[in-house]
């Protein structure tokens, strides 16, 4: 009988365990994209802009948020300068994309530290 009763008692102790709710540990999350993933465009389009779930971190002097975009056969494309403006990081190509893939590659830092990295692909035709 006894043992019936340690049974139970564990029981509800994993039960309670599994349903217990802690809080979410929020990060930083790509919310959309211009172009968006996947893409498949029609001409060069005139800016690469990020949005986030979080307002971005800003050191002076740091370039501590990065995007970089590689063209078709890899080749670097040339950007201006990044703009953080709170939840986005965007730039503009220092000159129109010619028809190919491309992938932009991105790292940012949000103002809690938390760090996030990840490639987006889109299509000239």
């Amino acid at each position: 009988m006894r043992s019936v009763g340690i049974k139970v008692f564990v029981a509800i102790i994993c039960a309670l365990l599994l349903t217990s709710h802690t809080p979410a540990m929020a990060h930083t999350a790509l919310v959309s994209s211009s172009p968006r993933n996947g893409a498949i465009l029609q001409a060069s389009p005139k800016n690469f802009v990020l949005r986030f779930s979080e307002t971005l971190a800003q050191i002076d002097g740091k370039k501590i948020n990065t995007m970089k975009v590689m063209g078709p056969s890899k080749v670097r494309v040339k950007l201006n300068a990044m703009k953080v403006m709170k939840t986005s990081l965007s730039t503009t190509p220092l000159q129109p994309l010619t028809i190919g893939r491309y992938e932009i590659s991105y790292r940012v830092v949000a103002k809690d530290g938390h760090t996030l990295k990840g490639n987006l692909r889109f299509t000239i035709k």
